[in-house]
């Protein structure tokens, strides 16, 4: 395939034609096809015009040449597309309704002739259809003159607008707008921050209305080709009116609204939507017998009987999915705000989010050979499920990439030595061996990323004339117990089912090098360990093993040292029935341990800003990046002391 541009004898046509049956395919779609429902988790191929649910997320299906392109709805985010000698398609999976949503994705986007690779969607009043355009076939659309550029998630991308006269919409026919964000260069993985194109768009005056859907599109028009698409994460994003990861809505009350979803034999969805606060509690009452099967958008404390939700950054609309059991009922619910200081900080870096059940014990994730392209992507489906991962980064790569060292270490992840060159060791002289781990040192110390204190030997090959060395510099060999073979082309199910075998205390081995099945894995390796009881852990560098973090991680988590002493003031904050908040600003130092002894009874319920060890009696609470203001939420249970606490330096 040539990305070569059409020549200009043929161009024109093409593109105008291009633009405008893309225009009615989509539109065609809405107007006139029926919405299907899958069960979830099952795959299914489309070869018919329609829309529907999938598996969590919302798909659209168009074709003007039926039996010349097929659909395989997969997994989750995941869908693929095979066309051959087609007419004109667009396919995809994504949201109705659509908004300035922050969307991860990799893709395999293999065209011969016309066709994009884009972030696709339309709003009403006004009447907009919009690209958001990745990578494309041999031309580059839409063959307007650029309105300026938006940088954003680390590409430039031309802005363009264009006009439909007449022609088929989502409303039937009408007069509308094209807003696009054109890459300049291409891409099939990454991050798109929608609202930062929503925003430049806006800044020329191309206001968007009201969303209908969204959709991470494949289109092609009289081309052949394949694509597999996934979804990696997303979040509604921040620059929504404030409705979404702002404000915590402070005292107020709240109210939750209760819907019936999509129902099996077995099994049956709840949507709940919150009002009033974007920092609630929702207590759910499953019926007798009843059990949770599934749940989204929420972090969820407990299966049966009573459970919780909480945000998880993913906005105020949730859901779960009961098993039967035989009852019927409907559960109920009740909201609740739950004060503090979180501030919207829930969706991010605070290495906390849904890991509340660590009594299967601690697992060390581990990645290998960044930074590099991958890398800001990796970070970001991380931080999506919450997960705080042990980096083992290139020297050579972290000289080159000083802001994902720091993006790295922003995010609360742990950074080690994987020596500068990556080159076996074993084969090199004790000078080469000191040069090789003393260089990728500093290399992180001069990118801002503290100073390492884990090793791993690149291939694991290594000696007792490596480890002295190591040792020399600081440094504790880490290999691995685990193998994920992600290195070796394993597929998405054979590295989740690799770290289905980590026990307490274990390490696996995964890459950091843009591998689509690494990325792919890693939400349900996050489930699979909720499931187990087990959380990511930091690697001990006296023991080697994983552990629950703390402040002993070689500086790479939570800003600098501080020495000297600390101080720590405590504040009673808001409070329910049942339980109250307590706030705590350290002092001092930045690198911080709080004791803080709880009464008799007491227990946590809820925390931020911090890492927790212990959950009653007495607990100890350290830095996650996130300053030295964190709080808790304590269940009383008959105990209304507010508990003391003590600060050290860590």
């Amino acid at each position: 395939m040539s990305d070569r541009p059409v020549p200009d004898t043929v161009a024109p046509k093409r593109r105008r034609r291009f633009r405008t049956l893309a225009a009615v395919g989509l539109t065609g779609a809405v107007a006139s096809i029926a919405l299907v429902t899958f069960t979830t988790n099952a795959t299914a191929a489309v070869t018919s015009n329609q829309t529907g649910n999938h598996d969590g997320y919302f798909y659209s299906f168009w074709t003007d040449a039926p039996g010349t392109v097929s659909m395989e709805l997969g997994p989750g985010g995941n869908y693929s597309t095979q066309w051959y000698n087609t007419g004109n398609f667009v396919a995809g999976k994504g949201w109705n309704p659509g908004g300035p949503r922050t969307v991860t994705y990799q893709a395999s986007f293999n065209p011969s002739g016309n066709a994009y690779l884009t972030l696709y969607g339309w709003t009403t009043n006004p009447l907009v259809e919009y690209y958001i355009v990745e990578s494309w076939g041999n031309w580059r659309p839409p063959g307007a003159q650029s309105l300026g550029t938006v940088t954003t998630d680390g590409g430039t991308y031309d802005i363009y607008r264009t006009t439909r006269v007449n022609q088929p919409s989502i409303i039937g026919t009408a007069t509308f707008d094209q807003y696009w964000s054109v890459r300049t260069s291409k891409r099939t993985s990454g991050t798109i921050t929608a609202a930062n194109h929503f925003n430049a768009w806006a800044a020329r005056g191309m206001n968007l209305g009201t969303h209908n859907y969204m959709i991470m599109a494949t289109e092609g028009y009289q081309s052949s080709g394949n694509s597999n698409v996934t979804i990696l994460s997303s979040s509604p994003g921040g620059n929504d009116g404030g409705n979404n990861g702002g404000n915590n809505g402070g005292n107020n009350g709240c109210t939750v609204n209760v819907s019936r979803g999509q129902e099996w034999n077995d099994r049956f969805n709840v949507n709940f939507s919150v009002n009033g606060t974007n920092n609630w509690v929702v207590t759910i009452n499953l019926g007798p017998g009843q059990s949770l099967q599934n749940s989204w958008n929420a972090n969820i404390s407990g299966t049966s009987g009573t459970i919780t939700a909480t945000p998880n950054g993913n906005g105020n609309n949730f859901g779960i999915t009961v098993w039967r059991n035989g009852n019927n009922n409907t559960p109920t619910a009740t909201c609740s705000t739950s004060g503090g200081n979180n501030g919207g900080n829930n969706g991010g870096n605070n290495g906390g989010s849904g890991w509340t059940n660590c009594s299967g014990g601690y697992v060390g994730l581990t990645f290998d050979d960044g930074p590099g392209s991958n890398t800001t992507t990796l970070l970001n489906i991380l931080a999506q499920h919450g997960i705080r991962a042990t980096m083992f980064v290139v020297g050579q790569n972290a000289a080159s990439n000083p802001s994902l060292i720091q993006a790295i270490k922003n995010g609360g992840h742990w950074i080690g030595n994987h020596s500068y060159t990556h080159p076996y060791l074993t084969q090199m002289s004790q000078a080469q061996i000191q040069s090789e781990l003393q260089q990728t040192q500093q290399a992180v110390q001069n990118a801002g990323g503290g100073t390492p204190n884990l090793f791993r030997p690149p291939y694991g090959a290594t000696n007792g004339t490596i480890r002295s060395i190591a040792q020399s510099l600081g440094l504790t060999e880490i290999i691995w117990d685990v193998d994920s073979q992600d290195w070796n082309g394993a597929s998405t199910a054979a590295i989740v089912q690799a770290a289905n075998q980590l026990q307490n205390g274990q390490v696996i081995l995964m890459h950091d090098n843009g591998a689509l099945n690494t990325n792919a894995a890693i939400s349900q390796i996050a489930q699979s360990l909720r499931n187990r009881n087990m959380c990511p852990g930091m690697i001990s560098p006296v023991t080697g093993r994983a552990v629950a973090p703390d402040s002993n991680d070689g500086g790479n988590n939570g800003g600098n040292n501080g020495g000297g002493s600390c101080t720590v003031s405590v504040t009673r904050g808001q409070e329910w029935n049942d339980r109250f908040n307590v706030s705590f600003s350290v002092s001092g130092t930045n690198n911080w341990v709080v004791t803080i002894n709880l009464g008799p009874g007491q227990s946590i319920q809820n925390s931020w800003n911090t890492t927790l060890s212990g959950g009653s009696g007495t607990i100890q609470a350290r830095p996650n990046g996130n300053g030295n203001n964190f709080g808790i939420t304590v269940w009383r249970n008959g105990n209304n002391n507010t508990p003391t606490a003590s600060c050290a330096v860590g």
